[in-house]
C-alpha cells in the first residue's frame, strides 16, 4: 500500500513538473528530481539547478516550485 502511495505521489509531482523525472533514492530516504534535458550556462547563471534532492514530496514539490518560478523571471521558455 505504501509502495501505491509513493508512486501515485511520484506521478502527480511529474505531472505537475513535466520537465522534471521525479523518483526515490536506492535507499528509499530521499526524493529526487532531475530535469529530462540539459540546461544551458545562462539558464545555470539564472539560478536553475540540474536536479534537485529532498528529505520528503512536499519538500521536493517545493523546490520544484521555486525553479518553475525561476525560470519565469529568467524568461525561459519550456
Amino acid at each position: 500500500m505504501v509502495a501505491k502511495a509513493v508512486e501515485e505521489r511520484r506521478v502527480s509531482l511529474e505531472t505537475a513538473h513535466p520537465g522534471w523525472c521525479v523518483g526515490l533514492s536506492r535507499t528509499g530516504v530521499m526524493w529526487v528530481a532531475t530535469r529530462r534535458r540539459t540546461l544551458s550556462g545562462r539558464e545555470l547563471r539564472a539560478g536553475l539547478v540540474q536536479s534537485v534532492i529532498e528529505d520528503s514530496a512536499d519538500a521536493l514539490a517545493e523546490r520544484l516550485a521555486e525553479q518553475d518560478d525561476a525560470e519565469l523571471r529568467a524568461g525561459i521558455v519550456r
